[in-house]
């Protein structure tokens, strides 16, 4: 744990305003580091809201605000806020697990809670080293790190080859999730090579900058500084939720994924049997990189809350080579309103395809005067031009199914399949073999997000495969 806790307080002289002296630091400092407090009920955690001091505390005005000053916490609580939580907690250290040295190797971090920090749940050092392997993140619950959208304030902070992050729950983890970051150039001959990379079976909630992975690499190709090479990373099986987000001026948004290339080389991705769920930002987000197979997936909507400002695509592809976009299920729900022009499914700057076929889009809305679209490339059809949109792009979507709802079991809750949804039997079958690093075979495409065998002939779209029973 990252805090300390505080559990009884005193009343001041103001309605509602109650205070704690502690020797305790102030989390919001020093600079860089600045983080909420946090209010514990029945295994709830709720964010602070730091404001600036004053003498009268005429900032404290609503629940969870808070302030510091000389050693002295106060906070607004409407009633005592000794009984009203179990406890506040107060982040006093940057990490939860920090490893001094950045040439860490062959960890195992196993059924661990890691909550309440300033910068990061796990650190695994920085910077990057060359030939860093093995390490594995499991059963591990992490967040409530530093504050929404905090320049550093990550889940886990890693960037080794034979990474393994599995069954593991994050949320509210500040600013990433998982920061797989290597921003700093090399010197020829110490560039990076990193390969096999697996997060899997991981559910994330409720993002201010990248809900669950955010990989990225920076290095310009010339003869001082070399890119390095991040190869064979998988993402499968996760479900990313940020449909509990209430949005307020100060928030930032979240891409769910992120992936940036820079002036480094990443190559053979998978990101398969996802469910994305009411982003903030984008559902996924890839810039740069090469070979990218985007497999049944099960994409749905925008947050709402996210509609006070300019809206963003779905998935966006900026400058991808080698695209695989095949057997996935994208819902949108695109306001009727003035925001015509933001309202793309699928946006894309100059990349490129090797196949983007069998999906099923579909858009809640269906008024062509606003923006009924339906999707495909770039998304700009209604349901009436779809059948123009196949004729003039013939490598696109020639299998996918015509538009149409997908018959969720329960729109926003359970995305199974009804028995008369359009995405039973209307996928290709896709597989490829990889061996992970705990040594076992995986086998993509042969299995859903429950694990059920999917069919070998016609599976069906999105991350779950019909299932009659």
């Amino acid at each position: 744990m990252g805090s300390e806790k505080i559990e009884k307080w005193e009343q001041t002289k103001i309605k509602n305003i109650w205070y704690y002296t502690s020797k305790l630091s102030n989390p919001w400092g020093p600079a860089r580091y600045e983080a909420e407090i946090f209010f514990l009920k029945n295994d709830s955690t709720s964010w602070g809201t730091f404001q600036d001091y004053n003498n009268n505390l005429s900032n404290l005005k609503k629940e969870y605000d808070w302030t510091w000053n000389r050693g002295r916490f106060y906070i607004y609580s409407p009633t005592n806020p000794s009984i009203r939580y179990d406890s506040v907690e107060v982040p006093q250290r940057l990490y939860c697990i920090k490893h001094t040295s950045n040439k860490i190797s062959y960890i195992l971090i196993d059924g661990i809670d890691l909550f309440y920090a300033k910068a990061a749940g796990y650190y695994s050092g920085y910077p990057a080293v060359k030939n860093a392997t093995d390490i594995s993140i499991k059963n591990c619950r992490i967040g409530y790190i530093a504050h929404k959208g905090a320049r550093r304030g990550y889940g886990i902070v890693v960037f080794q080859s034979n990474l393994l992050i599995d069954n593991c729950y994050f949320s509210d983890c500040g600013r990433r999730a998982i920061s797989f970051n290597l921003y700093r150039k090399q010197q020829h001959g110490d560039e990076r090579y990193i390969s096999n990379v697996v997060v899997r079976n991981c559910f994330f909630k409720r993002g201010y900058h990248t809900t669950s992975l955010d990989f990225a690499s920076t290095g310009d190709q010339n003869k001082y500084y070399h890119g390095d090479t991040l190869v064979h990373i998988y993402f499968y099986n996760n479900f990313i939720d940020d449909s509990e987000i209430k949005m307020k001026d100060k928030d930032k948004t979240s891409n769910q994924l992120f992936f940036q290339e820079g002036g480094s080389y990443m190559n053979d991705i998978y990101i398969f049997n996802n469910i994305f769920v009411k982003s903030t930002g984008r559902n996924i987000l890839i810039e740069g990189c090469d070979t990218v197979h985007v497999w049944n997936n099960t994409i749905v909507a925008h947050n709402p809350a996210r509609f006070f400002r300019s809206v963003y695509a779905n998935v966006s592809f900026n400058y991808t080579r080698n695209i695989d976009y095949r057997n996935n299920i994208l819902y949108s729900n695109w306001p009727n309103n003035e925001l015509d022009n933001w309202g793309v499914l699928m946006q894309h700057k100059p990349s490129r395809y090797i196949i983007c076929d069998n999906n099923l889009y579909y858009q809640e809305f269906q008024d062509p005067k606003h923006n009924g679209f339906t999707g495909g490339l770039n998304g700009y059809f209604t349901i009436n031009m779809w059948r123009k949109y196949i004729f003039n792009n013939p490598t696109l979507d020639q299998h996918s199914p015509f538009p149409a709802y997908p018959e969720f079991h329960l729109l926003y809750n359970d995305f199974h399949l009804k028995s008369s949804s359009p995405a039973i039997k209307a996928g290709q079958p896709l597989k490829h073999i990889f061996i992970d690093p705990e040594k076992n075979t995986i086998a993509i495409g042969t299995f859903d997000f429950d694990g059920i065998t999917r069919d070998t002939d016609t599976p069906s779209l999105g991350a779950y495969e019909f299932n009659p029973q």
